[in-house]
């Protein structure tokens, strides 16, 4: 089998081999953090502790083995194994949570499976003489690259090891580099590593800070492609990442959200999906994930990132993310290709959201080149975007672009319309053919696209039919028919025009344009008979409507 080296390709460019370690979509876990100590005990005898146990000093025995199985947990202020041979194993699902020291003898193993917790905040492992018998075990992809980090403060990985240069560049984009085989590796940092199945990390966890310094280069000129870094989870339990960004370095020069990569997206060939800093959502112990610096307010150089053992939590560890609830509304629309590649775009609604960057609810689109046949995205204030969050009860217009690589038909749904309020429109416009579609009617259109690359081919608008022009504004709209045309103007700021739309008195529809472009002035021979008509306009800012006298 040939392997594909990261570092032989764009480092955005998904290869198959790429995979990341373990997804696991799980329902979330009941919390097993527990605060209330009941005191001293000792196991004298082998036990596989299946509920909750909480106490103060624990010990265990010679020739006892523990085992922590996936519905149990132990929180304890200290653990001292007494000389002889003894063990602790913590399944999958199970919680170890150790407050204090750690005591033992070289004869001592403790073994975290994949998917078990052991919550090291506080943990002092200096009295602990049998650290190299600590093993915490990953799952990684069946076949190929792997994602992963490293959650004991040393430790080796295997051969064909990468790690990802933001500064070493490769055009505008950062490179894959070829670690040298068999070396420590920095805790917190992400690699890829070509090792399939099971890997074991041996060696004193991680339960202090740690602070990485990351590189910011060229951001003036490279700008989307700077300041992005594969990192990783460096403690033997799940985080929670908006802790995570609520931390005040990573607050400070972080977009606040994060990328990981799942295979199972376009169609088996993976991608990287954008998730909210904001939301509650976790990453597992040892896995990576890319970040990217916040290049629109940070100078070139090296800027601070931290993680600290406070966002360890002692469930979600066999979970990437789930979405806790927000109030904001949620449009997502989901792109499909008959070889069931998948593209989804979200765009966030409230009234708290900004015209600049929203850190952790917007997500850029980071610039990788795609080995699916489709890729989808959205522009604002000259950016790309996945996940785009703008002001709730105004009217948008927002282009969409579309790459494919070859012609293709694409299904277009609504799959998601959370909290939007009832009497929106959400409608989607082929700018090639000129259709309009309301998805908020009918939410799934088919479309056919030739071989293009980043072309506006689409326009998604998302209208608040009781979003009126301000007096103010509508001084600067007018309309009105003359040598046989229908003209509508728009002088002021935000002058872009949408829909227009021609009605009798009594309602009837008697025509209506959909306006493409980033125009400001509308006319188009229009010749009904005489009378009085209304012509309504849909912009960005509100609907204007004004009487018109046709002769």
């Amino acid at each position: 089998m040939n392997h594909v080296p990261p570092n032989e390709m764009s480092p955005w460019k998904l290869s198959p081999w790429l995979t990341i370690v373990f997804i696991l979509i799980a329902s979330t876990a009941q919390s097993k953090n527990h605060s209330v100590l009941s005191g001293p005990h000792n196991y004298n005898a082998t036990f596989t502790i299946s509920t909750v146990e909480v106490f103060t000093d624990v010990t265990v025995d010679d020739a006892v083995d523990l085992t922590i199985s996936s519905t149990g947990s132990l929180t304890c202020s200290s653990l001292d194994f007494l000389n002889g041979t003894n063990s602790l194993t913590v399944e999958s699902g199970g919680v170890l949570i150790l407050t204090g020291i750690l005591t033992g003898n070289v004869n001592t193993t403790i073994t975290i499976e994949h998917g078990g917790s052991f919550v090291t905040n506080g943990a002092d492992f200096t009295d602990g003489g049998f650290v190299s018998n600590i093993i915490i075990e990953k799952t990684a992809s069946a076949t190929g690259y792997s994602y992963v980090s490293m959650p004991v403060t040393t430790g080796t990985y295997t051969a064909y090891e990468y790690y990802f240069s933001e500064s070493t560049l490769d055009g505008d984009y950062g490179s894959w580099i070829n670690s040298v085989n068999g070396a420590p590796k920095e805790a917190g940092i992400g690699y890829a590593i070509y090792q399939q199945g099971p890997i074991s990390f041996t060696g004193t966890p991680n339960n202090a800070a740690v602070n990485l310094s990351l590189s910011l280069t060229s951001q003036a000129t490279r700008t989307d492609k700077s300041g992005q870094h594969l990192v990783g989870n460096p403690y033997p339990a799940a985080i929670r990442m908006d802790n995570f960004f609520a931390l005040g370095d990573n607050a400070a020069n972080t977009f606040a959200n994060y990328y990981i990569w799942d295979p199972a997206d376009n169609g088996g060939l993976g991608g990287y999906s954008p998730i909210l800093g904001s939301s509650e959502s976790y990453i597992a112990s040892g896995q990576a994930f890319f970040i990217q610096l916040d290049y629109s307010t940070l100078a070139d150089g090296d800027h601070p990132i931290v993680f600290d053992p406070s966002i360890m939590v002692a469930d979600n560890n066999s979970t990437f993310y789930r979405t806790a609830d927000y109030d904001y509304s949620q449009i997502v629309l989901n792109f499909s290709t008959p070889n069931d590649t998948k593209n989804q775009l979200s765009f966030l609604l409230d009234e708290e959201f900004s015209a600049s960057f929203d850190k952790g609810f917007e997500a850029y689109s980071i610039p990788f080149e795609e080995a699916g046949k489709l890729r989808v995205k959205t522009s604002y204030n000259n950016k790309y975007f996945d996940i785009l969050a703008v002001k709730r009860g105004e009217s948008h217009s927002f282009p969409i672009s579309v790459t494919t690589s070859e012609q293709l038909p694409v299904d277009i749904e609504l799959i998601g319309l959370d909290r939007v309020p009832a009497n929106y429109k959400i409608e989607l416009i082929n700018k090639t053919t000129g259709e309009a579609f309301d998805l908020t009617a009918n939410p799934k259109v088919s479309m056919s696209f030739n071989k293009v690359d980043a072309k506006d081919e689409l326009l998604l608008r998302i209208l608040n039919p009781d979003n009126v022009l301000s007096t103010e504004v509508s001084r600067e709209l007018s309309a009105y028919h003359s040598d046989n045309k229908l003209t509508v103007r728009f002088s002021g700021t935000h002058s872009q025009l949408g829909n227009i739309s021609v009605y009798t008195l009594d309602g009837r529809l008697v025509k209506s344009w959909s306006v493409l472009d980033d125009v400001d002035t509308f006319s188009e021979i229009f010749n009904p008979k005489g009378g009085l008509y209304i012509v309504k306009v849909e912009t960005p800012k509100g609907i204007f409507s004004q009487k018109i006298i046709i002769k």
